[in-house]
């Protein structure tokens, strides 16, 4: 299930992001959002573990006690899945360039 849930997630956001810009910007465009993402899965375990860490032993009652991480976890989910909701429904097609656009593009 996480698998699934994984490539699933990966694929969804890499088709949005490619139709999110025109042709010739999408080699900028896909190298900033795996710069993103790679910068976020190596600062989240970090941050992740020292979360729960302190509130393991900080002593403090519900919700900074050891529930903490977790409900970090579930807020942050909640808000994503909100957020994926205000996605426009013009990502659902790539952009098309203009003639415009293309004089700049090369």
């Amino acid at each position: 299930l996480k698998c699934l849930c994984g490539a699933t997630a990966f694929t969804s956001s890499i088709l949005a992001i490619n139709n999110s810009a025109v042709p010739c910007e999408l080699a900028i465009i896909n190298s900033l959002s795996q710069s993103c993402c790679s910068l976020v899965r190596s600062i989240a375990p970090i941050v992740g573990t020292s979360l729960f860490a302190w509130s393991l032993g900080n002593g403090l009652p519900f919700p900074l006690d050891y529930r903490l991480a977790w409900i970090t976890l579930v807020s942050l989910t909640a808000l994503a899945c909100v957020l994926a909701t205000r996605i426009p429904d013009s990502i659902n097609a790539p952009k098309s360039q203009s003639n415009d656009q293309e004089l700049f593009c090369h």
